[in-house]
């Protein structure tokens, strides 16, 4: 007995030595077919190794097969790995099924394939599988092909990295790790039901790593006739950055009144989300409800619609959204920013437009909405389609009813190829433009918004963003004015300027003062060019039959070859110059010839060329100022202030006249020199009253030079009807503008009682000769005459004279 235990003990200690011993002296690659059989009816199809198979038998039963196909063709769905790694157990096979504890596919290259009919083309020769539990799945370094021969099209998916289970083949399935589509990286949590006869329940998560979107399917996977279908509800969600699905981070780090992320405070394009009930096959996914949430706060902007993405050989997307009523002004700013008027709320939202990346297939979205609040006011009929491609998006079209009542369409793409951040057509309409205005830009500029009066319509093609602004093939009418043309700007450190536009019925101001307003935002240092004509103007309130300008800017200096005014209240102006700052103050000169049977005109220019004070003075000269026929010019200096000089003749005046400012807007310097053929009606009109008409020519030499600050030097001499009057001294400026003279006088004439209408009855008597000298002066509201010396009609006078007012 003791003998036939010890032959069973060793026979025992022998097979174990023998099943450890064996990977050391049994060549597992010669059992190569036993191996590619029982593969092949584990896994249902054929199995093929090419590579070296090792095996250990004990403590725990464990192969390594090397290059391994499964499938026997490379035209229908399989597999390549150059390693399969599988640790089974004993027990199970034992009992003569198969269980593996691990199981790891090295640098896997999977295939599924889809026949022209969408089906999943089986491998040859697939069977039922048997029995195959999996604890522990991974693959490492694998990638997958899924082939759709009816489209023509693949989809590579790289880079897997995953971990899971598989209790049988047939499900249920868990995996967890990385993948790549397309260059991008995806977090992917995916579980996958026991197949039956109403198909698997599918959970897929994918978590985009360089953006914050996240894939999120939950449904049913099924096989109808062999081809895949899905069916359930799917979401696409972007959520602000650094939030990757979970709970907001901490704001570690966070700059005092930055925005945390995740706070709800994030631009509108920052935070949405894209759900609905699919239906997905090879054909197509279609939403027939979809829901899309915008902004990440606690009144997100809601739309409501479908969508229908197009598989096959030519892919596309289709998405309509509508909303009876939508507050976009939840978008328009995050929440504690300062508030933006209409047109900056535009500029942002044509930023983020232009941002959007290109859609991987051809696409068009269809957005409406009845009643739109934005920038505090309903805005009715709003609609917005888009269309996208490899080049990007476009805006086919985007019209809204807008304040005035006014109407907006608008078609266009982002240029990024030129550096704009929108290129389209625009078609605009106002009865009431100003409202409008207002609207759009309250804090533009007003007298603009007042002066622009409606109907207005208005059609061109524009450009916007990155520095420049511009429209081309303009045609505009304002009420029964029209313009036509092209204009741009460019920002940057030299800013261009460049319009050519032609006008017909326009009234200039509110276009000057527009130009003003961007001159002076772009601190009147800007290149560039201007071309405008006209025809049936109005400027300063007058008549302008026609107009023609032609300017060029380099280098800070703007040349003036052309400016024509013809028939400005029937005065025609011929100039051309330089200026080097266009903005207030100018800098520059222009030269000019005026000629015309009226002088309504020279008022406008006057207070263009020298301020208000010139218009006024030219107001009281324009009875006596009429025909005209002038040559001058007109500089400006460091200060802005302008100088005049002018030659020729101004109805009954002729000779020279000029005017230079004085220091810091003190006294200015004038010299005339001037006759005029009727001396007294010219004197009249100056402001001198009383005199008797028919006096005959006159004549005016006048000196003012600036002395000081508030005064100034003064040499005159005023002749008329054989009289003469002559003046040299001070003179200074009281506050309030009140003259204080200090002036040597003198008076001679053979008949001075014949000047002035109150001393007729002096003049019937005979003339009244005289040679007077005196001094003038001020003191509060008196005018002194003293040192009054000479002789009045004959006899001597002397002594002072007070006069009270005046």
């Amino acid at each position: 007995m003791q003998g036939v235990l010890i032959t069973i003990a060793s026979a025992v200690i022998l097979a174990i030595v023998a099943a450890f011993a064996a990977p050391f002296v049994v060549d597992w690659t010669a059992w190569r077919g036993a191996f590619e059989s029982q593969a092949s009816r584990t896994l249902g199809v054929p199995v093929v190794i090419r590579g070296h198979i090792y095996a250990d038998i004990l403590p725990t039963p464990r192969i390594i097969l090397r290059n391994v196909s499964i499938g026997a063709d490379a035209v229908s769905t399989g597999a390549v790995a150059d390693e399969v790694r599988a640790d089974l157990s004993l027990g199970a096979l034992v009992r003569g099924s198969v269980e593996a504890k691990s199981l790891t596919l090295v640098r896997p290259r999977m295939r599924v394939v889809l026949d022209s009919a969408g089906r999943v083309a089986l491998p040859t020769g697939a069977a039922a599988p048997g029995g195959l539990s999996i604890s522990s799945l991974a693959i490492e370094g694998g990638t997958l092909d899924v082939l759709d021969r009816g489209a023509d099209r693949s989809l590579a998916f790289t880079g897997l990295d995953l971990k899971g289970e598989a209790r049988t083949l047939t499900g249920p399935f868990r995996l967890e790790g990385e993948v790549a589509l397309a260059g991008r990286h995806y977090g992917t949590r995916l579980s996958l039901g026991a197949f039956g006869a109403d198909g698997s329940r599918m959970r897929l998560i994918a978590e985009e790593r360089a953006r914050p979107l996240t894939i999120d399917l939950d449904g049913t996977l099924r096989l109808e006739g062999g081809a895949p279908r899905f069916e359930g509800r799917g979401s696409l969600i972007r959520r602000p950055d650094g939030v990757p699905g979970g709970p907001p981070p901490a704001n570690v780090g966070a700059q005092p009144g930055s925005t945390p992320p995740g706070s709800g405070q994030e631009a509108w394009h920052e935070s949405w989300r894209l759900s609905g009930a699919l239906r997905a096959g090879p054909e197509a996914v279609v939403a027939e409800t979809l829901d899309l949430s915008l902004a990440d706060t606690a009144r997100p902007v809601q739309l409501a619609g479908s969508a229908r993405l197009a598989l096959g050989r030519t892919p596309s997307l289709e998405v309509v959204l509508n909303a009876r009523a939508l507050d976009a002004d939840v978008l328009r700013t995050p929440a504690g920013a300062a508030p933006q008027s209409a047109a900056e709320s535009l500029a942002a939202l044509m930023a983020a437009f232009d941002a959007l990346p290109a859609p991987d297939v051809p696409a068009r979205i269809g957005v409406a909405v009845e009643q739109l609040t934005y920038a505090g006011t309903v805005l009715r009929d709003a609609r917005l389609d888009l269309s996208g491609a490899d080049g990007g998006w476009r805006i086919d079209a985007a019209e809204a009813k807008l304040p005035g009542p006014s109407a907006l369409r608008l078609s266009g793409a982002p240029g990024r190829a030129g550096g704009a951040g929108f290129t389209g057509d625009l078609a605009f309409s106002s009865e009431d433009p100003a409202a409008f205005l207002r609207w759009v830009a309250p804090r533009g500029t007003a007298d603009v918004a007042a002066a622009v009066s409606g109907p207005v319509k208005l059609v061109g093609r524009i450009t916007a963003g990155a520095g420049r602004y511009g429209v081309q093939d303009l045609d505009a009418s304002f009420g029964a004015a029209t313009v036509s043309g092209s204009g741009q700007f460019t920002d940057g450190d030299r800013p261009r300027l460049d319009l050519s536009l032609a006008v017909d019925g326009l009234d200039l101001d509110p276009l000057l003062e527009a130009l003003h307003q961007g001159l002076a935002l772009a601190g009147g240092a800007v290149d560039g060019g201007l071309a405008l004509e006209g025809r049936h103007l109005k400027a300063g309130g007058l008549p302008l039959g026609a107009l023609s300008l032609a300017a060029e800017g380099a280098g800070g200096t703007w040349t003036l070859s052309r400016l024509t005014l013809d028939n400005l209240a029937g005065l025609h102006l011929e100039g051309k110059g330089s200026l080097t700052r266009l903005a207030a103050p100018l800098q520059g000169r222009l030269d000019f010839s005026m000629a015309g049977a009226k002088a309504d005109g020279l008022v406008p220019l006057a207070r263009l060329v020298s301020g208000e004070r010139a218009g006024e003075i030219m107001t009281r000269l324009l009875p006596v100022a009429a025909p005209v026929n002038i040559a001058g010019s007109a500089s400006w200096g460091d200060g802005g202030a302008g100088a005049v000089r002018l030659d020729g003749t101004l109805g009954l005046l002729s000779g020279h006249a000029a005017f230079a400012p004085g220091a810091a807007g003190g006294v200015p310097r004038v010299d005339l020199t001037l006759s005029a053929s009727d001396g007294a009606r010219a004197l009249e009109a100056a402001g001198l009253t009383g005199l008797r008409p028919g006096l005959g020519a006159g004549q005016l030499n006048l000196t003012l030079v600036p002395s000081g600050t508030d005064g100034a030097d003064l040499d005159g001499r005023l002749a008329l009807a054989d009289t003469v009057a002559s003046a040299k001294g001070s003179v200074k400026v009281a506050a309030g503008g009140v003259l204080q003279p200090r002036l040597a006088m003198r008076l001679d004439g053979a008949d001075v009682a014949k000047l002035f209408l109150a001393a007729a009855p002096a003049a019937e008597g005979g003339p009244v000769p005289a040679a007077l000298g005196f001094t003038v002066s001020r003191s509060g509201g008196a005018w002194q005459l003293e040192d009054l010396k000479g002789l009045l009609g004959g006899a001597p006078l002397s002594g002072a004279l007070a006069i009270e007012g005046g």
